[in-house]
């Protein structure tokens, strides 16, 4: 029988990827990002971090997105979080989810 692991467990088919656009809000960093020095330590510290050890980076990204928009060819890539909500986790680009999360917060004060 292949693949080996049919009728062992569930397994979702394939889809295509799908835009759509999302919230900064419902966007959770992925507490598995090799960025954290402290993984699953929960969403307010993973923003930290990044933001701690990303500054420069991160200062750059704010006023290159603020100057030309986001790159529509640098769109994150995320999965439902499955948590019984409408989030996302953030699996690439959590940089630039960080940074929209701080311009958002920053337009919303």
């Amino acid at each position: 029988m292949w693949p080996p692991w049919s009728g062992h467990s569930r397994i979702a088919e394939p889809s295509m990827p799908v835009t759509k656009a999302i919230a900064p809000a419902d966007l959770l960093i992925d507490p598995r990002n090799p960025r954290l020095t402290m993984p699953n330590a929960g969403q307010r510290e993973a923003i930290c971090a990044l933001a701690g050890a990303q500054g420069k980076k991160m200062v750059t990204l704010a006023k290159d997105i603020l100057g030309n928009g986001l790159n529509p060819a640098d769109l994150p890539i995320v999965m439902p979080a499955n948590d019984g909500t409408s989030r996302f986790i953030v699996l690439e680009g959590n940089r630039r989810i960080v940074t929209l999360k701080a311009l958002d917060s920053l337009r919303n004060s």
